[in-house]
């Protein structure tokens, strides 16, 4: 009989609902970077928390794993198997079974195809590389890391030395390539060749100013305070920014707005702009409400 693990010790519902509420902004955190590719973010996040279910199986079965280690592992895996599981079949490619699969040298790929997880990720690794193979070293290396590393832009500013515009534009080329590599080879097959009038108003919006990370506690307080007075077009305003980043942010949501503190040095203001816009509102009467990431 297998020896029983002396470290499983069975959570509460009461502890796996407070592990999912922690732990969520993991979910938001993937849903919001894999936005280009033209997902259903409502699909995305659903994947997510079936790879948070998986996470905190795994550390039922051993409490001295790190969690949070988990559920980044367990929920980006997990968005990446439904989604290329999901999308058409295309021709397979004959690797060498003694070929290394990493850069460092580690495992071949008979080690790796008894791993589901890290043929999946190898697998997805490959593509993306395929898509940037002719670009520069920089172009793949950041790209690269973005998309398969917890990195911020913030991070890959300074360890590249490249100002974050300059950074921007790199991962949108990247993102931009990766996209058309995935059109091209049919694994994503839902895309039309020419934009719709909708869709160009779209990329033209998002051209507009991009909300600086300062701002993230300000729009946090109005959203929380203002929610029935402000829509994203009268926090725009206020931010000097466009309604569409507004939206974008806070229904796709980034690691570092969820973990920024509400900033009322824009009370002030926000009062200010309630009483012209919108006299019959009293702001001292205004409700709070709770903020909502779902």
């Amino acid at each position: 009989m297998p020896k029983q693990n002396k470290s499983f010790m069975p959570l509460s519902e009461d502890e796996k609902t407070e592990l999912v509420t922690k732990y969520e902004f993991v979910v938001n955190y993937y849903a919001y970077r894999y936005r280009y590719l033209d997902l259903d973010i409502d699909d995305v996040k659903g994947w997510g928390y079936l790879g948070l279910v998986h996470a905190i199986n795994k550390y039922e079965l051993n409490r001295e794993e790190d969690f949070k280690g988990l559920a980044f592992y367990h929920v980006k895996t997990e968005i990446y198997r439904v989604y290329f599981k999901k999308g058409a079949n295309r021709s397979k490619k004959t690797t060498s079974l003694n070929s290394e699969l990493f850069d460092n040298g580690e495992g071949s790929i008979e080690n790796t195809l008894a791993d589901e997880d890290s043929l999946l990720y190898f697998e997805i690794k490959q593509i993306a590389e395929e898509a940037l193979f002719e670009e520069s070293n920089l172009l793949k290396k950041i790209n690269m890391d973005y998309l398969f590393t917890a990195k911020e832009l913030g991070d890959l500013s300074k360890e590249y030395k490249i100002q974050e515009a300059k950074l921007k534009r790199i991962l949108r080329r990247g993102q931009g390539l990766i996209k058309s590599h995935l059109y091209q080879n049919e694994i994503i097959v839902d895309y039309a060749s020419k934009p719709t009038e909708e869709r160009k108003k779209k990329e033209k919006i998002i051209n507009h100013k991009e909300i600086p990370i300062k701002d993230f506690g300000k729009i946090r307080y109005l959203s929380r305070h203002y929610s029935n007075v402000l829509q994203e077009n009268d926090i725009a305003i206020l931010l000097n920014t466009s309604a569409y980043m507004v939206q974008q942010l806070l229904d796709y949501p980034t690691y570092t707005y969820l973990t920024s503190k509400p900033d009322s040095s824009i009370k002030e203001k926000a009062m200010r702009y309630i009483k012209k816009k919108y006299p019959e509102t009293i702001p001292s009467e205004v409700t709070c409400y709770k903020e909502v990431y779902a």
